[in-house]
């Protein structure tokens, strides 16, 4: 159910503050309280002796979910976080604008901390695993 209703408020965000319209631009077009249920939710499901055996028979569909949270709900979000970064740098834009962007990330470093990690433990617990993909996740978590 958790998937479901993070899918439902995928792009349902009006636009009626200045800090709606910063995270429209840091792709953040989503209810990030329930990708973090979402996250917490995979971290449960595979704790103990139940979850070891829930991921061994459900391996395939673990690594797909963990495979499309990765591309639908951290790609693009983690490439306009740093963005904002290399735009801040370069003196691109202003400081009062930066520390909106700030306030916003720093708001959803730990839900995006937290889901990198569950994320590379599900793809870490199977043998058939992409080594690009880990390798990207470990360097966007390191990064952040």
């Amino acid at each position: 159910m958790n998937l479901y209703d993070l899918e439902k408020s995928f792009g349902n965000n009006k636009i009626s503050s200045c800090e709606d319209e910063k995270k429209l631009e840091l792709d953040l077009n989503y209810d990030t309280k329930l990708l973090k249920t979402l996250i917490k939710s995979i971290k449960s499901s595979m704790e103990g002796p139940l979850g070891h055996q829930f991921y061994q028979e459900r391996k395939d569909f673990m690594m797909q979910l963990a495979i499309h949270i990765w591309n639908k709900y951290f790609i693009s979000q983690l490439y306009q976080i740093e963005q904002v970064h290399e735009l801040r740098i370069s003196k691109e834009i202003a400081d009062d604008q930066y520390e909106q962007y700030k306030i916003i990330i720093g708001d959803n470093s730990e839900i995006f901390l937290e889901g990198m990690k569950n994320l590379l433990n599900v793809l870490m617990k199977n043998e058939k695993s992409d080594i690009i993909l880990l390798s990207k996740i470990s360097k966007n978590s390191n990064n952040f």
